[in-house]
């Protein structure tokens, strides 16, 4: 109960970006002609439209979220005198809805056009051409926001039902993806607190083991500074707590004294009690990200 009420009290004073509304950022439709370069490109761009509309970023499981769809027409080959131009003709398509797609709040399309010398040129050079302060989108989703702020506060009762059936089901991703995404001033965001944190302690032991394979892994590449991110994200409570600080001796043999210097500074901070109750929000984010 102890835990509860501080997790609660720990929630009630979370930094401005839980009061927003949070927005995911679906994986990219019809990208196949992309590489993997320009579809990261293209993916970072539509982030960066979303984010600077102000909604929260969140991670893939969100309940609402930009389902981003890129079409692109068959590429055209024109003799410009002394070499051939390619060009490309595509549709960007934004559309706010449900992560299911049961529910669309709306879309938005713009076409683009760009020539260049060659065909992986132009789709650089297309995804170049979408300006991450794009004013017709950033308008389309600032008029989304009422729409979503009513389907939060009409569902909120179904969409802690929803969390409780996945948490039930071993699911615990999918639910606390649920209970984190519920916007702050949501009528349902007390009893969301609540059920997050008893979730949370469900599966607080399989976050850890998976932040435990991520700082070996991490250490076994020597990339010391994920290592210790990964284990900075260790809840004292859980259960491979003891391996985790096991581990963290052993790596003072392998480093230098820079990295150690960091471990004795991990160390205080696995000792400081409301540093580890303020840090859980951030836990549980940083599980959701690698997850989805």
């Amino acid at each position: 109960m102890k835990n509860i009420l501080l997790f609660t009290f720990v929630l009630s004073v979370m930094p401005a970006w839980a009061q927003e509304i949070p927005m995911a950022v679906y994986p990219i439709r019809n990208t196949a002609n992309l590489s993997v370069e320009q579809a990261a490109a293209l993916r970072s761009k539509i982030i960066g439209i979303v984010a600077n509309v102000g909604y929260a970023g969140t991670d893939g499981g969100a309940a609402v979220g930009v389902q981003p769809e890129l079409i692109q027409y068959e590429p055209r080959t024109v003799n410009a005198g002394m070499r051939n131009i390619v060009s490309i003709e595509a549709e960007l398509i934004l559309r706010v809805q449900q992560r299911d797609g049961q529910v669309i709040f709306g879309s938005k399309t713009k076409k683009f056009t760009v020539s260049a010398k060659d065909i992986q040129q132009a789709k650089s050079q297309m995804i170049a051409a979408i300006p991450s302060n794009d004013a017709a989108f950033q308008s389309f989703l600032q008029e989304m926001k009422p729409k979503i702020v009513s389907y939060y506060q009409e569902n909120c009762a179904l969409l802690l039902a929803d969390a409780k059936r996945k948490a039930d089901t071993d699911n615990f991703g999918e639910a606390l993806s649920t209970l984190m995404n519920i916007p702050g001033n949501s009528t349902c965001r007390t009893d969301a607190d609540a059920q997050l944190a008893k979730v949370y302690e469900q599966y607080r032991d399989n976050i850890c083991r998976r932040l435990m394979l991520q700082a070996q892994s991490a250490t076994a590449a020597k990339n010391y500074p994920a290592a210790a991110a990964a284990l900075r994200n260790i809840d004292p409570r859980s259960s491979c707590y003891a391996d985790a600080q096991q581990f963290t001796q052993e790596l003072r043999t392998q480093a230098g004294a820079d990295f150690k210097a960091t471990l004795d500074a991990l160390v205080e901070y696995w000792k400081s009690e409301s540093a580890i109750e303020q840090r859980r929000y951030d836990i549980v984010r940083a599980f959701l990200k690698d997850i989805f």
